[in-house]
């Protein structure tokens, strides 16, 4: 596709799959980025700019943009709506739209690799102004397993950054950012919830809660400054797992385990900073160990590169947050472990340590010199990193100089574009995570 698609006065329905091994590509020509600029639409219904209905299609390198409201009795329009499987979305720039920016309504395997949505605002939703424009929102039915957020970034949304309400099977959410939500766009003026990560949840009281309650899977992610929680249980009935996140100077709280009967949430290699570090967090269904915010240690800008952070450009160049990155000497080098199988193997990490080795890819593997990010291969499965709730046992030694496969295929916090399958060279001292 090039630079010179047309402004779109109707919306782009997606009804023709591919297959297995043979998945139909809707790309930018080389560093040229289409634009469908949906804002003229006029239509008296609920709007969506991209309707996807197939299956095994990948859409990459696109903006999508200015979705309106028309409508006041209904609720949010949509920028892309999915309903299709084994879809792949990548370097998916969709913003300024009156609802989500990207939205899995349906489908399993698909997975949103390295995407921006930001400044969306729903003025007009029957709800409310605000309420239903999501960054990302995940609602899957039953049966809609598999489903991946992978290297996304969610900013400037006046409801959640990242929403997985009413989804009926697990989602897996990783290496990802969400700042600034629930203020409306380019200011501080609350809107709606503003949460960065919403861990599920069914409304209270529950409507449509599945027999069997998804726990879903939040890891190396960073939250800041949102105008609620950074993560947030959302009255979810069971645990969700929260692993190697880092979640700083959020407005209510910086992890809020508040579940459906109780306190719920299991966090492990967590990194909280700036305001209330855990709400909700006691009670028997609620675990923090091996993580700042179990009241074990202290953290102050001391513990980091830097106390700044500052964006850089789009398309797939990520916000260079250095104060996610911890610095040596400091208290939090290998405190606290986590369990992580990829692969088949196991491969113990603690936080700082893992994410230092990132630190260490040359950049050009992770950005060409237009700016573009790299791509994942063609043949990347969408599934996600299983972790393992208990410590590994013993200790174990992570050589001075080793080539590993990464764990986590990706890290949130070094300011790099996520590739899957990528291999990156270890070049520390030697570190004894026990």
């Amino acid at each position: 596709m090039r630079s010179t698609a047309p402004t779109a006065a109707n919306g782009v329905l997606l009804d023709k799959s591919g297959q297995s091994g043979a998945r139909i590509n809707y790309w930018a020509y080389q560093n040229e980025i289409p634009i469908f600029d949906f804002s003229a639409m006029t239509a008296a219904a609920r709007i969506t700019g991209l309707r996807v209905t197939a299956s095994w299609i990948h859409l990459k390198g696109l903006e999508v943009k200015g979705v309106p409201q028309i409508l006041t009795t209904q609720h949010e329009s949509w920028g892309i709506y999915n309903t299709g499987s084994n879809n792949i979305y990548e370097l998916i720039n969709t913003h300024h739209h009156m609802g989500p920016g990207l939205f899995i309504a349906q489908g399993g395997n698909n997975l949103v690799l390295n995407c921006d949505s930001h400044h969306n605002y729903d003025p007009k939703s029957s709800t409310g102004p605000g309420t239903n424009a999501d960054g990302f929102g995940c609602h899957i039915d039953t049966g809609d397993t598999g489903n991946v957020f992978r290297g996304c970034r969610a900013w400037y949304n006046t409801d959640d950054g990242f929403d997985l309400i009413s989804a009926s099977e697990s989602v897996t959410i990783e290496s990802s950012w969400a700042w600034l939500n629930g203020y409306l766009p380019d200011t501080m003026t609350t809107a709606a919830d503003g949460n960065g990560f919403k861990g599920g949840g069914y409304g209270v009281p529950p409507t449509g809660e599945p027999a069997n309650p998804p726990s879903h899977t939040i890891q190396l992610c960073v939250a800041f400054q949102n105008k609620a929680a950074g993560f947030y249980q959302n009255h979810h009935p069971v645990s969700d797992h929260f692993y190697n996140n880092t979640s700083y100077g959020n407005r209510s709280a910086n992890y809020n385990l508040l579940g459906l009967d109780g306190n719920v949430g299991i966090l492990r290699n967590n990194l909280a900073y700036l305001g209330t570090a855990v709400a909700n967090g006691t009670g028997a269904a609620s675990t923090v160990p091996h993580s700042s915010a179990a009241a074990r240690c202290s953290v102050s800008d001391a513990d980091f590169a830097s106390a700044e952070s500052a964006p850089r450009g789009m398309r797939g160049a990520a916000l260079r947050l250095t104060a996610a990155c911890r610095r040596a000497p400091s208290m939090h080098v290998c405190h606290g472990r986590a369990d992580l199988t990829t692969s088949g193997k196991t491969m113990n990490h603690c936080l700082t340590c893992a994410r230092r080795a990132f630190e260490r890819r040359p950049s050009a593997r992770a950005q060409s010199a237009a700016g573009a990010g790299r791509a994942s291969r063609s043949g990347d499965s969408a599934n996600g990193v299983g972790v393992r709730d208990r410590a590994p046992a013993g200790p174990r030694t992570w050589p001075a100089t080793s080539r590993q496969r990464s764990p986590w295929r990706g890290s949130a916090d070094v300011g790099e574009v996520v590739s899957q399958n990528a291999d990156v060279a270890v070049q520390s001292e030697q570190v004894v995570v026990g």
